[in-house]
């Protein structure tokens, strides 16, 4: 078997368009390999590379026409916001370019094109995309409803400082601002959606539970507040808390199973808590189907122990 020639240093690590391999000195001969693969038309890649959605991109980013930016779901991704389901390597990219020009077409790419105003051209990992604000509103064209407000939460949420420097990347106001302003199709989602949209979740799943428990008439609990002893020592920072009746609702994600450091602190904080008078209702996934039926009926059976909610015998 012939040995192929070995790429030049600049493209063995990432995608190249068959102009820059021409430009790097390989022939055509070269550049259909079987060590070469071929993500998107005249464009090369090194077969060992991992296939990513950033190394995705970068291998389209060549064939961007002026002005054309990632946009919708490939975006939201860029930019970390949560959507309905995890990246796959079929999943196509959708790109957008500025009104009139002609939306992208080809083999696994979405093509789109911006007819509103307000979106700020930016970059992510070096690559073109528009602002996370105008992202959403794009997302509620697709997205669950209870997605949108999940992905609105993340916009709005001040993380700690160890995480992304960038965030909160708007305050609620500007979200709702945003959505009142806008038209087309996903608009009246959007601004359902943005009236919904709290700061304070810290995950897809907290904001879906609590979506379901104010969907089911229950009040709004408080988010991620901390909770100190007497003295004012600090105990813990919980999901969600109704502190007139002293209910405190946690959403265990796999971690709390899987990772026994984390479980054991789990366990030290909840007796923490429970010495203190809090009732402590954890939820898990399997409590969240079927419109978290079973997780709702859960709380609400706990503050009707206080008096404070109406619960009917027969669901005891």
């Amino acid at each position: 078997m012939p040995r192929h020639v070995p790429l030049p240093v600049q493209l063995g690590t990432d995608p190249f368009t068959i102009h820059e391999g021409s430009a790097a000195g390989l022939s055509e001969k070269r550049m259909r390999g079987s060590d070469l693969a071929a993500p998107f038309p005249a464009v090369r890649m090194s077969a060992t590379i991992q296939l990513d959605l950033r190394t995705t991109c970068r291998a389209y980013s060549g064939r961007l026409r002026p002005g054309e930016v990632f946009s919708h779901v490939t975006a939201a991704r860029l930019w970390g916001i949560p959507v309905d389901d995890e990246w796959a390597e079929s999943e196509p990219l959708h790109v957008s370019i500025p009104a009139p020009g002609r939306a992208a077409r080809g083999r696994g790419v979405h093509g789109h094109r911006l007819a509103r105003a307000g979106r700020q051209r930016v970059t992510v990992a070096g690559l073109p995309t528009i602002d996370p604000v105008s992202v959403w509103l794009q997302l509620a064209e697709s997205l669950s409803f209870p997605g949108l407000v999940a992905a609105g939460d993340y916009l709005v949420r001040r993380p700690p400082r160890s995480e992304d420097p960038r965030r909160p990347f708007c305050d609620r106001e500007h979200l709702v601002q945003r959505a009142d302003s806008t038209s087309g199709r996903g608009a009246a989602s959007a601004r359902k959606a943005a009236a919904l949209v709290r700061e304070g979740s810290d995950s897809p799943q907290e904001s879906r539970l609590r979506l379901a428990l104010v969907g089911s008439g229950l009040p709004e609990p408080e988010l991620n507040p901390e909770l100190r002893s007497a003295s004012g020592r600090f105990v813990a920072r919980v999901d969600m808390l109704y502190r007139t009746e002293r209910v405190i609702v946690e959403y265990d994600g796999d971690q709390h199973r899987t990772d026994r450091r984390q479980y054991d602190r789990d366990i030290r904080r909840i007796d923490a808590l429970h010495d203190l008078g809090w009732t402590v209702i954890r939820i898990r996934s399997p409590q969240m189907r079927h419109d978290a039926t079973e997780a709702t009926a859960l709380v609400r059976r706990a503050l009707s122990r206080h008096g404070s909610i109406e619960f009917p015998l027969s669901a005891l």
